[in-house]
């Protein structure tokens, strides 16, 4: 999507497009291992848990929010969202 955009020179709608998912992307890797993206997985119910082995380490309050957060703003563009947590 961004790179035939790009690739037609049309730069604005590109990055339009990009600052839809931005946050997203960020919240993905607000951590060093793939902790958010499981937690996000488990938010769709296609993860059975959002707990994790060694030597993994849980997702921390705040990073779960960065998650729940940055995927509310995408949910009306992509997917729908189950916001317990």
């Amino acid at each position: 999507m961004w790179v035939q955009l790009c690739s037609e020179l049309n730069y604005t709608e590109a990055f339009n497009k990009y600052s839809l998912m931005h946050n997203f992307v960020e919240a993905m890797f607000c951590e060093t291992n793939p902790v958010p993206i499981k937690y996000a997985l488990f938010l769709q119910d296609m993860y059975k848990s959002d707990e994790c082995r060694l030597p993994l380490a849980q997702l921390s309050k705040e990073n779960k929010n960065k998650v729940v957060v940055s995927m509310n703003q995408m949910k009306s563009n992509f997917f729908t969202v189950n916001l317990s947590f």
